[in-house]
């Protein structure tokens, strides 16, 4: 029986397919040697032959590494490249935005009257003020405006950037001609291409894709690249018409883009085309009243690996309301929306037989302007359906307070901690956070671990977190306002009306706790609970009138805070105190 087993001690042992790095790579080959040359003994690190056995070990990990990569960048959640994600996203005809403009309104103001009508033509380039920003940033307006005879003022949209012209090249008269644009970063949709085939420069139509496009077509198409440099490809004549030899081709086009533009109020200050009246100079001042807003950089892969696939949800058209909020959250300069959908009897002069009101939050946060919602208007009528119209609104805005104390380690600086503990709260406010949304409430839970989770803090103590009440007044005729409030202990989730009864009194009714007690003007009033108190201030202009009503929401002092539907929460004020000498915090080497 002892002969029937097989002599299996000489044989070489296999290779592990899973022997993929230098050092596994090496412990295979040095098992093998004394199957292989049974007279090679030193296997010490000095020895000629183990140096070129390692060198070989070294080839073979970099070769495993490159494969590795290739496989990677094959597919889109493991691709690390922009070139490997954009071309992924070619598949689905998905593109990556490029830096997206802010956009404003900007008022112009005369000095003196006019007897006639001055015209601001669309394109009039301005610029921010040089210690207002860090460099001047462009902008430039969208339409034509016009101050009438006799007025001062007039408003006007604008968008960051500033136009370029230049000759990118002369046709060869061969297919598929490609040509690049020097500037960079090219604004989306800004392109225009103009060519002289020897009767004049005639402007060529951008598309999306050749598919479509017959042999005399005079069209063009672009591709970006992963520096963002924008580059034009023509026809083939079967395709799209090949530009005659010899034709001049003539781009311009629009630069700029990013959060750089969503510059504060007031900063745009600088008019730099000439305005003229009967070809004299007026004297003519521009600011913005309004932050700049809708402004965000080039799309990064991260965002790009979860936009791309959320776009197959609305396949480019606009049916369902989530089709509506993922079209518009992925149109540039849009950072949140929301979508109410309901019914609204048919008007013929509209044709409209359902509305869809768009509540949009822009990158950058503020008001969006006018220039962004026409925007996001003319790209969702072209892919909503036959009868629906579309409105869109700006957001409403719930700052969130809190106070409490934050307790230091030992080893940890208090300043430092501050520091930290600021940005952390920018992070998680911020309008990009996956905690902020319309009607995404804040919870508890959530703020804790922010905040602890903080390098060097031990713990914190709140004592408020919550809702900053919002007076929403109307009708309210006077010139009072409601200030100080002052969140009790015993509030809770609770709609406040302020009403006028007279011109010194007013009463309130809580929702929950239901009738309070009278109040005096300019005397500071809590309710009988202890939920809220506050003062109603009036000013020296007209007087408040019976009737006149002030709502605002409070919530509970420390819990969740909850949000509603058409809003989204900001950043308020947050008062902490830090404390140190907790105990000591470890810290890991870097």
């Amino acid at each position: 029986m002892a002969n029937s087993i097989s002599k299996v001690t000489n044989r070489i042992p296999p290779i592990d397919y899973t022997s993929r790095d230098f050092e596994a790579i090496s412990q295979d080959m040095l098992r093998a040697i004394p199957f292989m040359a049974p007279e090679w003994t030193d296997h010490n690190l000095s020895d000629f032959g183990i140096v070129l056995q390692r060198l070989v070990a070294m080839v073979g990990d970099v070769l495993h590494f490159y494969v590795d990569r290739i496989g990677n960048e094959a597919f889109l959640p493991t691709a690390i490249t922009r070139r490997s994600v954009i071309n992924l996203l070619q598949l689905i005809n998905f593109q990556l935005n490029s830096a997206a403009p802010a956009s404003v309104d900007v008022r112009f103001t005369l000095q003196d009257a006019l007897p006639g009508d001055l015209l601001i033509p669309a394109g009039t380039e301005l610029q921010t003020s040089a210690d207002a920003t860090d460099g001047p940033i462009y902008f430039e307006t969208t339409q034509d405006a016009v101050i009438p005879a006799g007025q001062l003022e007039i408003t006007a949209p604008a968008k960051e950037g500033q136009t370029k012209q230049e000759g990118i090249g002369v046709s060869l008269g061969i297919p598929r001609q490609r040509f690049e644009v020097t500037g960079s970063p090219v604004i989306d949709g800004s392109l225009s291409i103009s060519i002289d085939e020897g009767i004049g420069p005639e402007l060529w139509l951008e598309i999306s894709s050749f598919i479509y496009a017959g042999p005399d077509d005079k069209v063009f198409t672009t591709i970006r690249d992963e520096n963002d440099g924008v580059t034009t490809i023509f026809g083939d004549n079967a395709q799209g018409k090949i530009p005659d030899n010899g034709a001049e081709i003539n781009a311009a086009y629009r630069v700029g883009g990013g959060a750089k533009g969503n510059v504060p109020e007031d900063t745009i200050r600088t008019i730099n085309s000439p305005i003229t009246y009967n070809a004299v100079a007026v004297n003519l001042a521009v600011t913005n009243d309004e932050a700049a807003s809708g402004g965000e950089d080039a799309m990064t892969i991260e965002e790009a690996k979860i936009l791309g696939p959320q776009s197959l949800l609305a396949l480019n058209r606009a049916v369902t309301p989530l089709d509506f909020q993922t079209l518009s959250e992925a149109f540039p300069g849009i950072a949140k929306a929301s979508v109410v959908v309901g019914a609204t009897p048919m008007n013929p002069s509209t044709g409209c037989c359902c509305l869809v009101r768009i509540t949009i939050a822009p990158t950058g946060g503020g008001v969006p302007s006018t220039q962004l919602k026409a925007d996001l208007l003319e790209y969702l009528e072209e892919r909503k359906m036959i009868g629906t119209c579309i409105e869109i609104i700006g957001p409403e805005y719930q700052p969130v307070d809190g106070a409490g104390t934050i307790y230091m380690a030992s080893n940890f600086s208090t300043e430092q901690g501050a520091q930290d503990v600021e940005d952390a709260l920018n992070s998680f406010f911020d309008l990009g956070s996956e905690y902020v949304g319309f009607g995404q409430p804040l919870y508890l839970s959530d703020f804790y671990h922010l905040i602890e989770s903080i390098s060097g803090v031990d713990h914190v103590d709140l004592t408020e977190l919550t809702r900053r009440p919002q007076p929403n007044c109307g009708p309210w005729s006077g010139d009072c306002e409601i200030t100080n409030f002052v969140i009790g202990d015993t509030a809770k989730n609770e709609e406040w009306t302020v009403t006028m009864t007279s011109l010194t009194t007013f009463s309130v009714n809580g929702s929950v706790s239901g009738l309070q007690s009278p109040g005096t003007v300019g005397v500071d009033y809590t309710t009988n609970g202890g939920q809220v108190s506050f003062k109603v201030v009036c000013g020296g202009g007209p007087s408040p009138v019976v009737g006149d009503k002030c709502r605002f929401t409070t919530s509970p002092k420390v819990a969740n805070v909850p949000i509603n539907s058409d809003e989204i929460m900001t950043k308020g004020n947050f008062t902490f105190s830090f404390v140190g000498g907790a105990r000591p915090q470890r810290v890991c080497p870097v």
